[in-house]
């Protein structure tokens, strides 16, 4: 067996073991799988389904791959979906404050088109979450009715559960990418107001638009608060260090998306040879299947070349302070 899939069949278990025990406290987390009792026969056929995979396929997994894997595997549905929330939520507010402004090249079709993206990545989450849930359920029911426990049951509900932690990460995959995709696009808002117009913006009497300069200055921080009050105090290189920040965290998100993207494809992997091992086991009444959908992740449109903001308003909740 390789060490990728390994892995995987490891984590399964830890992740069982932890949910058994949170269900029966009495059981310790090392003796869950010990006896028929605490889901030895389900331990027992996951060990032998991963046995089964060819061990004469090449790892081609580098060590420090398979502990980014390792932490990929470790989080459970509710902890990946909250990371997800909170990509969403930052590209959210991307797009809202982008849409206050009267020129730049991020109009209403743009806001609208962004929120419906965002709301069915959202959706998509949101419901391979709620399926490895379900699969988590359906294998702890499992270990509570050893009897009805059936090597191809196993084998099967493993399949379920990693398609639903695959389904999960391509949702989560989006969401960092349209989250990169929005904060390059504010990067470059924000260069573009630093360069001319914000000596005379933060000045202004105003007060809507030194909210609008306070939020840009949050965002670029990626801080929820900051005093309006200290907008005027703020310098140009405060902002260019502001922007030196945000460009800071795009390296680092692209850094998640080219691990959750490699995550993908071993999954995919391993998720292949557990339907054809599941394929081969003699038939049982298997468990209901979750209903899951192959949509393809629409591409963004083309937006064509970009056009430098000329700044000549900002227009912010409804007002517009005049340039010069």
């Amino acid at each position: 067996m390789t060490n990728t899939f390994k892995l995987a069949r490891d984590q399964l278990k830890r992740n069982l073991a932890a949910e058994y025990n949170k269900e029966n406290p009495d059981v310790p987390t090392d003796k869950v799988g010990s006896t028929d009792k605490t889901g030895k026969r389900v331990f027992g056929f996951i060990e032998e389904a991963f046995r089964q995979i060819q061990s004469t396929e090449k790892d081609t997994v580098h060590p420090d791959e398979r502990e980014k894997l390792n932490r990929h595997l470790a989080l459970y549905g509710d902890q990946r979906y909250q990371a997800c929330l909170l990509s969403l939520n930052t590209a959210k507010r991307i797009v809202h404050h982008l849409s206050l402004v009267a020129d730049w090249t991020f109009g209403p079709a743009d806001r609208d088109h962004h929120l419906a993206r965002l709301r069915e990545e959202d959706r998509k989450c949101e419901k391979s979450t709620l399926l490895q849930h379900r699969a988590q359920q359906k294998f702890l029911r499992m270990m509570d009715a050893p009897a009805k426990t059936t090597r191809k049951l196993v084998c099967e509900l493993s399949t379920i559960y990693f398609q639903a932690i695959l389904e999960q990460l391509k949702a989560q995959y989006a969401i960092y990418k349209h989250e990169c995709e929005l904060q390059e696009e504010f990067r470059f808002f924000a260069a573009a107001l630093i360069q001319s117009r914000f000596d005379e913006l933060r000045s202004s009497a105003d007060s809507d638009t030194i909210e609008f300069i306070a939020e840009t200055y949050r965002i670029l921080k990626n801080e929820g608060r900051y005093d309006v009050a200290a907008v005027r105090n703020l310098n140009y290189q405060a902002m260019e260090h502001s922007l030196k920040h945000l460009e800071n965290r795009l390296a680092q998100q692209r850094k998640r998306l080219e691990s959750v993207e490699r995550a993908i494809f071993m999954i995919e992997r391993m998720v292949g040879e557990l339907e054809r091992i599941a394929q081969a086991t003699e038939p049982s009444e298997p468990p209901e299947p979750p209903k899951t959908t192959d949509e393809k992740e629409a591409a963004p449109d083309d937006e064509g070349p970009r056009r430098m903001a000329r700044f000549d308003r900002v227009r912010v909740r409804g007002r517009i302070s005049k340039g010069r």
